[in-house]
């Protein structure tokens, strides 16, 4: 099955695909890369058009050393050593030593669709006929996808994202070529276990990769643009989410849908806040509503509510569409990034000679953009939602129900906890906002003098969508408490129907730990990579 250019369905909308063939030209948009690489096997093939053109730029640099050609890595040392010429004999203890030293990093393993995503990411790169790289490490990279129930151990932290995402990828090369480790599916909290013996058992021959193949191997950014578009998946998933919740929140308070005025919305001019307004409009129009309770005092009746709402229900629009214009725009860049070449350098042909461009297409700098970018849209999610759990603890906006939706004033404190929750969340999503992209600490013997840090950029949004979930998760279980109340004849105003979601959550007629109810909800919103 070929890769179209047509493809732009949603994150859920990807049917299982257990085949992939790459074409010349293939276009890979970042829903579909996360799908794939979420899936438990994947069989990735090189058609034989684009298994030439990994020939040909194998040809290409074996054309140049003949000719004397000076060839980073394959002809020098690595980073700052490469004042220092190198024989071409040495090519495969070269590649070998490069892989070995970048066998360091720290921290606690990436996740298992994670690192699938980096070895898909990584295999675009290769099939694009840029890199001197051989078919069979094409292929060896590709087998890893076939395999269900293994992935190579990566260490979260050891790289900043500017000669490549050198560590953590050199350690996917270390498990391809034995020397590495690999992680159990089902029991990723356990020891690392050698690849060598693994390997062996499966039957697959352990690569010796050449040194320009060794570079190939780990000096690019795959690595940091898979957990960006791990981030941007999960962002949308949340955003969608955020908006149901909004329409939820409409009809539960009885708010005026003037807010969600298509013409208001039009005259503004933004794409991703008229979207947003007619989103929240169909979550809205498919609320069953119910009258108020009939058991509800006289002293109870709902006040009524203002012409205009606060900001966090009348502007859920403005804010939730900015968001979704910052992801898209997000996405844009990240699809440019994943169908591009992130290597160095790059052998390519021109009128039938072989040449090489020496550069910098390793530095992440556009991922380190676009996840500061989802990082900043997430967070602002989390400071509205924070703002609506606040508005449904207060009898003054909330239409007259009890304070923090207690069940018996004085005896519960209702959502308390929730609510302290809530703030530390949103608390620490300020402090972990912070811009990586610009935030550079020279290293390599200062030959890398400034670096991008797109995979901190990128697992700092991918870790904000995590404390979002918990957020929304109490959204969600006030929503559901300020419903029980009005049911209860506690609370004055309509109620609605609950959406599957939510329907499970009980209410509180007294007070309860609501943790485990944080953590499933939280579980329903994220999937598990």
């Amino acid at each position: 099955m070929n890769l179209w250019q047509s493809d732009t369905a949603g994150p859920d909308q990807h049917p299982e695909q257990r085949e992939l063939e790459l074409e010349p030209g293939f276009l890979l948009q970042p829903t579909r890369a996360v799908a794939l690489a979420r899936q438990s096997q994947l069989t990735l093939r090189a058609s034989a058009a684009t298994t030439v053109l990994m020939q040909r730029s194998c040809s290409g640099l074996q054309e140049l050393l003949q000719r004397g050609v000076p060839i980073y890595g394959e002809t020098t040392g690595f980073g700052p050593h490469v004042c220092y010429a190198r024989g071409d004999a040495e090519s495969e203890t070269h590649g070998r030593h490069l892989l070995e030293h970048l066998g360091a990093g720290a921290g606690p393993a990436t996740p298992r669709a994670v690192v699938r995503g980096t070895i898909l990411l990584r295999c675009l790169t290769m099939a694009r006929g840029y890199s001197a790289v051989r078919p069979e490490i094409f292929a060896g990279y590709a087998r890893l996808l076939e395999i269900d129930d293994l992935y190579p151990w990566v260490p979260q932290l050891g790289s900043v994202g500017a000669s490549g995402d050198l560590v953590p990828l050199a350690h996917i090369a270390r498990a391809i070529t034995g020397q590495g480790s690999f992680l159990a599916r089902n029991n990723s909290d356990a020891a690392p276990i050698a690849a060598g013996p693994i390997l062996a058992n499966l039957g697959v021959p352990a690569l010796l990769p050449r040194a320009r193949e060794a570079l190939s191997m780990s000096n690019g950014v795959s690595y940091s643009a898979a957990w960006a578009i791990f981030a941007l998946d999960h962002a949308r998933r949340l955003l969608d989410r955020v908006e149901e919740c909004a329409g939820l929140l409409y009809a539960l308070l009885g708010a005026s849908p003037a807010a969600l005025d298509a013409e208001l919305h039009r005259a503004r001019g933004h794409i991703g806040q008229s979207e947003s307004a007619d989103r929240i409009s169909g979550w809205l129009a498919r609320v069953a509503v119910r009258p108020a309770s009939p058991t509800a005092s006289a002293s109870q009746s709902a006040p009524e509510r203002p012409l205009q709402e606060v900001y966090s229900l009348r502007c859920i629009p403005q804010i939730a569409g900015a968001v979704r214009t910052q992801l898209d725009q997000a996405e844009a860049s990240l699809q440019s990034e994943i169908n591009g070449v992130s290597d160095n350098p790059v052998i390519y042909y021109r009128e039938e000679e072989a040449q090489v461009a020496h550069g910098g297409n390793f530095f992440g700098q556009q991922i380190a953009f676009a996840s500061d970018a989802i990082n900043q849209g997430i967070t602002q999610l989390g400071l509205l939602v924070e703002r609506q759990i606040a508005l449904l603890a207060n009898p003054a906006q909330n239409g007259g129900a009890p304070l923090l939706l207690a069940g018996s004033q004085g005896l519960d404190s209702g959502l308390a906890g929730g609510q302290l929750t809530a703030s530390a969340i949103v608390a620490e999503m300020r402090l972990r906002c912070q811009s990586a992209a610009t935030a550079t600490v020279p290293t390599n013997g200062d030959n890398q003098d400034i670096v991008s840090m797109s995979p901190i950029a990128a697992r700092s949004a991918y870790d904000q969508a995590d404390r979002l979930a918990p957020l929304i998760a109490v959204l969600g279980i006030s929503i559901r408490q300020l419903n029980y109340l009005r049911e209860a004849g506690t609370a004055p105003g309509q109620t609605i129907v609950m959406p599957d979601w939510l329907a499970d959550v009980a209410p509180l007629p007294h007070d309860r730990a609501l943790h485990d109810d944080i953590a499933r909800l939280s579980a329903r919103l994220m999937p598990q990579d």
